[in-house]
């Protein structure tokens, strides 16, 4: 049914207006898609204005905290291929691909909106906060984010070893690539080094050697104090087969080498199951 499509949209913003108010609001507004295809991603701008930016297949979405639309953009389908990324005349043998938007998220000191999509194998775009049809124009030929469009992905912005704006990324690699994946990264937000690792060393990247034996998965990101977090579901075992777990990753802003890379398991305990 349709309603399957928005249900969570309109749940999520009820539930924010009920924390950000501590009381019900009486008004409930919802917001369809008008392509009737499903939400990727969302995020709030909880700060100043309450937007909410909404990703869809080929489209974007900037709502105001009433739910109603500000702004939309289509991203795709676009031709895609690593000529489209440097050359706006694309190889016209270059067929039309949907543009997955696979993450978002919000970079207040520049006032933009973070968007990775599935296009030019996980590049990503930055877009003006209070009108998402505003583009930046610089061509950035970082895979950030990886090009399956059923890959995860989560990024947020949160300090470094420096004390300055950082891009930390987490995410699930191609399946059948046979190269080392690289599944969390902390990337720079300087206009000069955008998307670059601010790491030279490789002790400074977290690697996974084979998706099919080790698929993590990646749900959220935060920060908090000196720390980030990433949440993830992977295997409780390597091959797969076994059930799945959930797992805090945690990671300190200051240490430029991941040696404080941590997992621990997330679980549910009561008196029943110890």
């Amino acid at each position: 049914m349709a309603w399957c499509r928005w249900w969570w949209l309109c749940w999520y913003c009820c539930c924010w207006l009920l924390t950000s108010f501590g009381h019900a609001s009486p008004v409930y507004q919802i917001f369809h898609n008008p392509t009737d295809g499903p939400f990727q991603r969302m995020v709030v701008e909880r700060l100043y204005t309450g937007r909410v930016y909404v990703a869809g297949v080929n489209r974007l979405y900037q709502l105001n905290s009433n739910l109603l639309l500000q702004s939309q953009v289509e991203t795709g389908p676009a031709r895609d291929g690593t000529i489209c990324a440097d050359d706006p005349v694309c190889d016209p043998r270059t067929g039309l691909s949907d543009n997955y938007n696979k993450a978002l998220t919000i970079y207040h000191k520049q006032t933009k909106l973070i968007v990775c999509s599935s296009l030019y194998d996980g590049h990503c775009r930055l877009r003006n906060l209070y009108n998402i049809s505003v583009v930046d124009d610089r061509v950035l030929d970082q895979n950030v984010v990886s090009g399956d469009p059923v890959a995860s992905a989560v990024l947020f912005v949160n300090k470094g070893p420096n004390d300055e704006d950082v891009l930390y990324v987490g995410r699930t690699g191609k399946p059948g690539n046979s190269d080392r994946l690289t599944a969390v990264k902390t990337l720079s937000l300087h206009r000069d080094e955008l998307f670059n690792s601010i790491y030279n060393s490789e002790s400074s990247l977290v690697y996974y050697t084979d998706l099919e034996m080790h698929r993590v998965d990646y749900v959220y990101g935060f920060g908090s104090g000196n720390f980030s977090y990433f949440i993830t579901k992977q295997p409780k075992l390597p091959g797969g087969r076994t059930p799945y777990i959930s797992k805090l990753v945690r990671l300190c802003n200051r240490d430029p080498h991941y040696y404080s890379y941590t997992e621990v398991p997330l679980e549910c305990i009561d008196d029943h199951n110890g």
